[in-house]
């Protein structure tokens, strides 16, 4: 099978489930994490947050956002993460029943979630892993 960003990348995504996103609306920076469920098969993230939240109305607005995706590793020599830049968009009709179908499948316990689900769509991602060197990085890039 062909990795969707790389072989590191695409298992980093897997191996995690919470990612923080970084939003600005206003001249106004936010963060918040959500839980996300990776859809490699159309590069991008899911996730569920109401549009009334402050990242979801700055996403509505601009739909730039940031993200990273860390563990809580204590041994800075295994410290690895991503970070990513790309645009988030609230799904809607089919595209959303069939993502929901995917983040149910993942996480059982949000059936009945009403929130708007959502699609980050990666522009670029720096994947740093200091186990593979320090301050080693691999980046992937969206092809335009």
């Amino acid at each position: 099978m062909t990795a969707a960003f790389s072989n590191p990348i695409d298992a980093f995504l897997l191996g995690h489930h919470v990612m923080s996103l970084a939003v600005s609306a206003d001249g106004r920076p936010w963060a918040a994490s959500v839980f996300y469920v990776p859809d490699l098969a159309a590069r991008r993230l899911l996730f569920f947050t109401a549009a009334s939240t402050r990242h979801g109305d700055a996403l509505i607005r601009t739909g730039a956002v940031a993200a990273a995706i860390a563990g809580q590793e204590r041994d800075i020599a295994r410290l690895c993460g991503l970070q990513i830049e790309g645009h988030a968009s609230m799904l809607e009709g089919d595209a959303a029943a069939a993502a929901q179908t995917a983040f149910i499948a993942a996480f059982p316990e949000i059936a009945g979630m009403t929130a708007p689900l959502w699609a980050l769509s990666p522009s670029m991602i720096k994947l740093t892993d200091n186990a593979k060197g320090f301050g080693h990085k691999e980046v992937w890039q969206k092809q335009t």
